[in-house]
């Protein structure tokens, strides 16, 4: 489950387990919310998860269609991963990108 104090993430094939960030790493993070074209969410999907700084790739129900949790070594290379690579999918048509802070 999301938000667990070891950062396990849902039990399903290819879920990832362990720590998002742990003090003194120097990697940032970000979850991109995405919304897709109809019928392109499976495609999108696919090419997400072949993204070496995507981490995680689901698709989700609510107002957007899919998640990514992105790591990339700052701030401005999840920038470059957003606008590059994630937004450049065909059928994506907006992202949303949440950066992960740490606050103690």
């Amino acid at each position: 489950m999301v938000g667990t104090p070891e950062g396990t993430v849902a039990k399903e094939e290819g879920a990832v387990t362990g720590p998002r960030f742990r003090k003194g790493d120097q990697m940032a993070s970000a979850y991109v919310l995405i919304e897709a074209a109809a019928g392109t969410i499976l495609s999108i999907l696919k090419t997400l998860r072949q993204i070496p700084e995507v981490k995680e790739a689901h698709a989700v129900t609510g107002t957007y269609d899919l998640i990514a949790r992105v790591e990339a070594e700052d701030i401005n290379a999840l920038g470059r991963v957003s606008y590059a690579k994630i937004q450049m999918i065909d059928g994506v048509l907006r992202t949303i990108t949440c950066n992960v802070i740490e606050l103690d």
